[in-house]
C-alpha cells in the first residue's frame, strides 16, 4: 500500500513543467476529445460524472472525467488519436482520464492527455510530434510525461521505455520531487528504488510482447 499525498498541484507548477523537456505549456484554441474503445478482453467498467460503474460494451466511447476499471484476467485498449495513440490498461487496472483536448494549428494538430492512473498499469506509444502537445500520467507518487516512443508506467511509479524520450519527476515521503529522464535506445526503465537502468533482456521482450498482441476488437 502506498499514502496517498497531494501532491499533484505541486507536480504541475510552470517550474515543474519547465524540467520536463519537450513538453510545452499548453495547447491553445483546444476542444475536448473523445476517446473511442478499439478492443476488450473479458469483462470491464466505467463510470461518468460520478455515476455508478457500467460494463463497458463495444462501441463504448470515453471522455475526460471517466472512470475505467478493468477486472482480473481482462484488458482494454482506447484510442486517443493518431499522436497520442491506443493506451492498453492491463488487469486490475483504474485510470481516470482528467483532461483529454486537441488543437488545429499552422503547423499540424496538438493534443493534450492527462491520465491518472490509481492502481495497474498501462502501455502503447505516443507518436513524435510537435512542442505543443503533452501526454502525462499521473500516479500516487509521481508524474510521467512521454515525449515520444514505447512505454509501460504503472501505478507504483516504475516506467519502461523501449525507444523515444519521457521524463518521469519521483516524490517519495522524505524529499522533493525529483525529475529523472529516459532516453532510448536501448531500452531503459525507472525504479523508485533504483532510479534510471538498462533494461534487462526479459523485461524488454515482456513489454514487447505486451504492445504487439492484440485484442479482441471492442
Amino acid at each position: 500500500m502506498h499514502t496517498k499525498r497531494t501532491l499533484y498541484p505541486t507536480l504541475t507548477v510552470p517550474l515543474l513543467l519547465a524540467l520536463m523537456a519537450g513538453m510545452a505549456d499548453g495547447v491553445a484554441a483546444a476542444a475536448e476529445a473523445k476517446a473511442a474503445l478499439v478492443g476488450l478482453l473479458g469483462t470491464a467498467q466505467y463510470s461518468r460524472a460520478g455515476g455508478p460503474f457500467i460494463p463497458i460494451k463495444k462501441g463504448a466511447v470515453f471522455q475526460a472525467g471517466d472512470v475505467i476499471k478493468t477486472e482480473s484476467g481482462s484488458a482494454v485498449d482506447i484510442f486517443f488519436g493518431p499522436l497520442a495513440g491506443t493506451v492498453r490498461l492491463t488487469e486490475s487496472t483504474t485510470l481516470v482520464i482528467e483532461k483529454s483536448v486537441v488543437a488545429d494549428e499552422r503547423l499540424g494538430a496538438t493534443f493534450e492527455l492527462s491520465l491518472s492512473l490509481r492502481e495497474g498499469e498501462i502501455l502503447g506509444r505516443v507518436e513524435r510530434h510537435g512542442g505543443g502537445s503533452r501526454f502525462q500520467v499521473k500516479v500516487p507518487t509521481g508524474l510521467g510525461a512521454i515525449v515520444e516512443g514505447q512505454y509501460r508506467i504503472d501505478a507504483r511509479g516504475y516506467v519502461v521505455l523501449l525507444d523515444g524520450k519521457a521524463v518521469y519527476v519521483h516524490v517519495s515521503a522524505s524529499s522533493e520531487p525529483v525529475p529523472h529522464t529516459l532516453q532510448a535506445p536501448p531500452a531503459v526503465y525507472f525504479s523508485p528504488v533504483e532510479g534510471v537502468r538498462p533494461a534487462p533482456a526479459a523485461l524488454v521482450r515482456e513489454v514487447t510482447y505486451q504492445n504487439r498482441s492484440k485484442l479482441p476488437k471492442g
